[in-house]
């Protein structure tokens, strides 16, 4: 029975994280579709606004993270390759599957741009592991299922949540999710995936930037 109850709280509250990260996503597309509005603007304005919508989620994920972890992850010099070799592999899968364009554009002048920037790449990073490792892969592995459902769903779930960039975003998403998935289910250390994402998403929005 209570193991019963604990699958019903994890389904629930799976499906309400799942609507939280895709509303403000189709609300994105939906304006980017509209024919004043070609592509979605990154800007200091977009960044903030993202940030601000994203800490409740953030939060609770954190909160549900600390919950079954039950203490902080200490930060050891191992990890520390870890994350080169993880953010050297994005960058790799980076140059095989480039950003599609058109999708959007990416507009930082300044430091405050960059402070932004940066802030928006850590807290969607954070968002992204803390759900799609920590909570599914974590909860699915809980509730028994297949070692290639523990894998596959979480996996399909965020290269999908990466298909308004394009098919080489889904690709991207979908090649660097796996290594991603693979890294936490044989070493379940959140807080490297974090760090090596949030490094690739700040250089790829300089990058973005810069290169016009």
């Amino acid at each position: 029975m209570k193991r019963a109850k604990e699958s019903l709280a994890f389904y629930i509250i799976t499906l309400l994280l799942s609507s939280a990260l895709l509303l403000p996503l189709i609300s994105e597309s939906c304006q980017a579709s509209a024919p004043t509005s070609a592509t979605i603007i990154l800007d200091d304005h977009t960044f903030a606004i993202s940030i601000l919508k994203s800490i409740p989620l953030l939060l609770i994920l954190v909160i549900l993270h600390l919950r079954d972890r039950g203490e902080m992850e200490i930060f050891t010099r191992t990890d520390l390759l870890y994350i080169l070799l993880l953010v050297t592999a994005g960058a790799a899968a980076a140059l095989i599957f480039p950003g599609s364009e058109g999708s959007y554009t990416v507009n930082i002048t300044g430091l405050r741009s960059y402070a932004l920037a940066f802030v928006f790449a850590l807290v969607s990073a954070s968002t992204e592991e803390l759900f799609f490792r920590s909570w599914l892969i974590s909860g699915l592995r809980k509730a028994g299922y297949p070692l290639w459902l523990v894998f596959g769903f979480p996996l399909s779930f965020f290269a999908l949540l990466h298909l308004w960039q394009g098919w080489s975003g889904f690709l991207f998403a979908l090649t660097t999710g796996a290594l991603y998935s693979v890294f936490y289910m044989r070493r379940p250390r959140i807080s490297v995936l974090i760090i090596a994402h949030t490094i690739h998403n700040t250089l790829a929005l300089i990058l973005m930037s810069t290169v016009k």
